[in-house]
């Protein structure tokens, strides 16, 4: 297998700091992303590009920084570093915007049917539909770049040196917490009685998900910043050796059985892991912060092609068909034909 270069889109030559969300959406061949560049207060560009013509249309500016969205219901929601929750239309017509503090929002939101959740230091129960405000809820109160996870009727979630806990999802009331002084990563649920819990300095922790109830703590190859990534009863972990400057990172299969994990492989790179992986067939691949992009095969973990260089660091991967689509701070977008 080899990765023949196609073409290679930057939407403006010498911007500043050029920095790619860590999600998109396709849809045939228009592909949606965020691009935020310059300094303070920074501009972040919803944009969409045709794959098959290179022309790129901006949908909607914001200005300051929004690393992540959710695409739902021809809309995307998103939060950006300017305290504000924002829904916008798939045509880049401002449906609503809302304030949900000032300060720096975590660009991590949740939806669970007409509801929206998120998080500015107090978590934020919104309607998603119109913007207003549900619920709020001082309660753990510190920074958090943690996802939102829904469980039943709770939302869990963890703080940047806190703790692990659950607010009930239609009140914001807290139901449980754990630990003192946890720096976490995310919530993931392995089945209905074990919460696998990732955590910045190395380690899995795993609670009882309606009670917080420790369970087991595991430990992991490295620091985890990456998303964690499921097949079956496999799991794709990206770890790093530092949260800035980094120079090694692995990226580790383990089987699951309940809170059990064997690990099948693990493949060392010469940065940290960059991207979550991702899974198309046989084929894993993924990114690291020395701006290279590896395809392993899923099973064995072994190389299916030479690693490639990449114009910046890698934040996103898209695969349509025998294409590669790979979103890099420099680059902005590579398209590459697998051959």
């Amino acid at each position: 297998m080899k990765l023949k270069s196609n073409w290679v889109y930057s939407y403006k030559k010498g911007i500043r700091d050029p920095l790619v969300s860590i999600s998109h959406y396709l849809d045939n061949n228009k592909l949606f992303f965020v691009l935020e560049y310059g300094s303070f207060p920074w501009t972040s560009l919803l944009l969409e590009l045709d794959l098959n013509t290179q022309e790129c249309k901006t949908l909607f500016e914001v200005k300051h920084i929004v690393r992540n969205f959710v695409f739902e219901d021809d809309r995307f929601y998103f939060t950006a570093m300017n305290s504000y929750v924002y829904c916008i239309g798939k045509d880049g017509a401002l449906i609503w915007q809302t304030e949900i503090r000032k300060g720096n929002p975590s660009f991590y939101i949740t939806i669970d049917g007409n509801r929206l959740y998120a998080s500015n230091h107090a978590k934020f129960c919104l309607d998603k539909n119109s913007g207003e405000i549900i619920w709020e809820s001082d309660d753990y109160s510190k920074k958090t770049n943690c996802n939102l996870l829904i469980h039943e009727n709770l939302v869990i979630s963890g703080e940047l040196g806190g703790q692990v806990f659950a607010l009930d999802k239609f009140t914001g009331e807290p139901v449980w917490d754990f630990g003192d002084d946890e720096w976490i990563n995310e919530c993931l649920m392995l089945d209905n009685g074990h919460l696998l819990v990732s955590h910045n300095q190395g380690k899995f922790i795993i609670l009882d998900p309606l009670s917080g109830n420790f369970i087991k703590e595991i430990p992991a190859k490295d620091r985890l910043y990456q998303k964690t990534v499921f097949d079956g009863n496999r799991m794709y972990v990206g770890d790093t050796n530092d949260a800035m400057g980094s120079t090694s990172g692995n990226l580790t299969c383990y089987e699951v059985s309940g809170d059990d994990f064997k690990e099948v492989f693990s493949f060392t790179t010469g940065g940290g892991i960059s991207t979550p992986a991702l899974i198309d067939g046989n084929r894993l691949f993924f990114a690291s912060e020395d701006e290279y992009f590896y395809c392993l095969d899923k099973s064995t973990g072994e190389e299916l092609m030479p690693k490639k260089k990449t114009k910046g660091k890698c934040l996103d991967i898209v695969i349509r068909g025998d294409e590669v689509v790979v979103l890099s701070n420099k680059g902005q977008v590579e398209h590459f034909s697998v051959l």
